[in-house]
């Protein structure tokens, strides 16, 4: 499976995870805004309620309050990369898709 996503630690929070997205698996050429809304849409969720999402579900600690994009920390690499898992299967069926 090609991997689009992928965790990844963060050297201002030592001992926390945030998901990376891996832009050469995409053809983002003409995307304007932030690519840390992609796992939202992919979650068919806002990306308030992703943040909400990785909060409640996999143990993510949210920072960024009143900033443009807070940002989901995971302290728990096994439950981000379950989330990766399914970002990953999701993504793959989204690129697959051929346009006319």
């Amino acid at each position: 499976m090609n991997k689009y996503f992928y965790v990844d630690d963060t050297p201002y929070y030592p001992g926390k995870f945030v998901i990376r997205i891996n832009h050469e698996k995409f053809n983002l050429t003409n995307f304007k805004g932030s690519c840390n809304c992609i796992p939202a849409k992919l979650m068919m969720l806002s990306y308030a309620n992703y943040l909400r999402y990785c909060r409640d579900n996999f143990g993510a600690e949210l920072i960024g309050k009143n900033q443009k994009y807070p940002q989901a920390l995971f302290t728990d690499k096994s439950k981000a990369e379950i989330l990766v898992k399914e970002l990953n299967r999701r993504a793959a069926a989204v690129v697959g898709i051929k346009t006319v």
